[in-house]
């Protein structure tokens, strides 16, 4: 196997240059001389010198000889010439000497039939027939016969080797002008043997820096990328390896610099015409770009899934031809189905309430005939559990212009946001009625006041007086639960600390509780603990809890004030023997103007106590909850630390 064999136009022109035959091409009407083998300028008596020149001017002696006329007459004609035993003239030594060749002009044309070049392939076979002439013998008929079909042979054979020539000229010629990126390496060193335009923009080299050099040579970079390998593996087994999308890395020959691509790349062997490897030929296609698009698309996707599964958010696809709905897990699970399977669009309709259900179709039928945005909220009962949600949706169609054929969007879950807009209405409503109620009574006092302002001694006048005084304080009682609840959204709920013992504090607070007589206040557990907090909030807070185990256990007459060292914390709690919480109603007790009713009786109040003891406590760094059971009562507590562990940002 020659390992450096070189398949380019040079060598291949030095080998015929090289051959015993004389070659000869010639182009134009002048017969300019393009290449004439060795054998050739023998046979001319010439050098090299003569290539690029017309032939009467190299040959003077040819000029009034057949030569020339015959190779005027193929040019015109496109017709070959053949000759044998043909005698011509020689200048040797400056005298004349007669040699005879046999000859062969043969047209070569392009595509179009017009003639671009005269193939001259020769035989000198004076010395033969001077022999002949000395053995004063004619050659036998047959011998010439057997000669002339030799000759013929030889200049079958020369024809098939220029016909060679040229097909792997523009064999050459193709390959440097395909757009797509070629390599050709020979041997086992991997000598970059062919190359085209597009391979060296990639490399970002010229032919003269790379050609016949070996590739590590001028690409040592590659030492520690997979390729060489790849090559050497190829080489030596003959199996064509491809794969796609994978890196290769150059250096800047200016900046020294990296410059990556990705490639799909195809390799396989390359072998000579005795089925000998030789060497690989390599494609190679830049799909930089393709996978930098796909990767920018796939972030992007990722982002959008990331903020679609932040936000709560289902995504929704209706093909309109076919009817078929697409969902996301997110939409599946607000709907109450399995999130592993996909559902149909007349199982996802079903879920909506009857009530809502005939508005909803109408609004996608709008949005599908006039192109309008898709916007709507409604109750769902889920599939799974009968469970009633809100939900809110929106969407629009696009596809291609004039033929849009899909209808996407999101549907987001907003039971919570919809039972805090039914709640806030609620508050209202029961704000009203609330400030109402002790508004009436303090101006029915004052009105009763104002017809006794002139007998301020009437015994009435002190019980109006009191009656006022109540109603004011109800009223200004509402009015700071307006503003803590304010205060505490706004993040200014400030606290005053100090140091005081807890259960000096409980047997100080409550007193209208105590003065009213219909429950007794009993304080237990560890009477000595102290702790740094803000008094005068922790006292508002335990009025809360007494207050409600007041309002929802009327008919019970304990209460208990309990009072807990759990090391690192101290623990209140607030106990009653009620009827005791429902326990889905627990988790919403500490939310804004949430407000729970036990066996469907109704309570006064703003639903605003437990949020604002909620958010005293979070302010000191503490914890509140309930314990509940129903039939049993209740115990609401809270822990406070002993020493608070951001005084400095209070």
């Amino acid at each position: 196997m020659n390992q450096n064999r070189k398949l380019s136009n040079d060598h291949l022109l030095a080998i015929l240059g090289n051959v015993d035959s004389a070659i000869a091409i010639y182009s134009g009407s002048e017969m300019c001389v393009e290449f004439a083998s060795q054998a050739m300028l023998n046979a001319w008596g010439k050098g090299p010198e003569i290539i690029g020149k017309a032939l009467r001017d190299v040959r003077f002696e040819a000029e009034g000889q057949p030569l020339l006329e015959v190779l005027q007459k193929v040019w015109e004609t496109g017709i070959d010439e053949r000759g044998t035993v043909t005698p011509m003239e020689q200048v040797v030594g400056g005298n004349v000497q007669p040699f005879y060749l046999d000859y062969v002009y043969k047209a070569v044309k392009h595509d179009d039939g017009k003639v671009c070049a005269i193939l001259h392939t020769a035989t000198n076979v004076t010395d033969k027939i001077a022999s002949q002439i000395e053995a004063k013998q004619p050659p036998n008929k047959e011998f010439v016969t057997i000669d002339k079909e030799l000759i013929e042979s030889k200049d079958r054979l020369r024809e098939t080797n220029i016909d060679l020539q040229l097909t792997d000229i523009q064999l050459h010629k193709v390959l440097s002008e395909l757009p797509i990126p070629v390599v050709t390496l020979l041997g086992k060193d991997q000598v970059i043997s062919v190359t085209n335009q597009a391979i060296l923009k990639l490399w970002n080299r010229t032919s003269e820096e790379v050609l016949g050099k070996p590739m590590l040579e001028v690409f040592p970079e590659l030492k520690n990328q997979p390729y060489p390998s790849l090559w050497k593996k190829v080489f030596e087994t003959g199996v064509p390896v491809s794969f796609t999308e994978k890196m290769v890395v150059y250096k800047d020959k200016v900046s020294g610099g990296d410059r990556s691509f990705y490639i799909d790349y195809f390799c396989q062997p390359l072998v000579d015409r005795n089925a000998n490897r030789i060497g690989i030929i390599s494609t190679v296609f830049d799909v930089t770009e393709k996978v930098q698009s796909r990767k920018q698309i796939e972030e992007a996707e990722a982002r959008l899934s990331l903020a679609l599964d932040s936000a709560k958010l289902g995504t929704w696809h209706i093909h309109l031809k076919s009817n078929e709905l697409t969902s996301s897990p997110r939409f599946r699970e607000i709907f109450g189905f399995d999130m592993r399977k996909e559902i149909t669009l007349e199982q996802a309709t079903d879920q909506i309430l009857e009530s809502h259900r005939t508005d909803v179709i109408e609004s996608i039928e709008h949005s599908l005939v006039t192109g309008a945005f898709y916007d709507m909220e409604y109750p769902i009962k889920r599939y799974s559990d009968d469970v009633i949600r809100w939900v809110h949706a929106t969407g629009t169609m696009y596809g291609a212009t004039g033929d849009k054929i899909n209808f996407s969007g999101i549907v987001q879950d907003i039971t919570q946001r919809k039972f805090e807009e039914q709640r806030k209405d609620d508050f209202l409503s029961i704000a009203s009625h609330e400030l109402k109620t002790p508004v009436t009574a303090l101006k029915g006092s004052l009105q009763l006041l104002n017809r006794r302002k002139s007998d301020l001694d009437h015994p009435m006048v002190p019980r109006l007086i009191d009656q006022a005084y109540v109603s004011v304080e109800k009223i200004t009682d509402l009015i700071d639960d307006l503003l803590n609840t304010a205060r505490s959204n706004a993040g200014q709920l400030h606290l005053n600390y100090s140091e005081f013992t807890i259960s000096n504090m409980l047997e100080q607070c409550c007193q209208h509780i105590r003065m009213g007589g219909k429950h007794e206040l009993i304080l237990q557990g560890d009477k000595s603990l102290k702790i740094e907090a803000d008094e005068a909030r922790i006292d508002q807070v335990v009025v809360n809890l007494v207050n409600n185990a007041a309002k929802y256990a009327p008919d019970q007459q304990h209460i208990y004030l309990i009072v807990e060292n759990l090391g690192d914390r101290a623990k209140v709690s607030v106990r009653d023997t009620g009827p005791g919480i429902q326990h889905d109603k627990i988790e919403h007790l500490f939310e804004r103007y949430y407000r729970t009713d036990y066996r469907g009786a109704q309570y006064s109040g703003l639903g605003l106590g437990l949020y604002i003891s909620a958010e005293i406590i979070k302010r000191h760094d503490g914890e509140i909850g309930v314990d509940s059971t129903p039939g049993e009562g209740s115990t609401f507590w809270f822990t406070l630390p002993y020493k608070p562990l951001k005084r400095a940002e209070k």
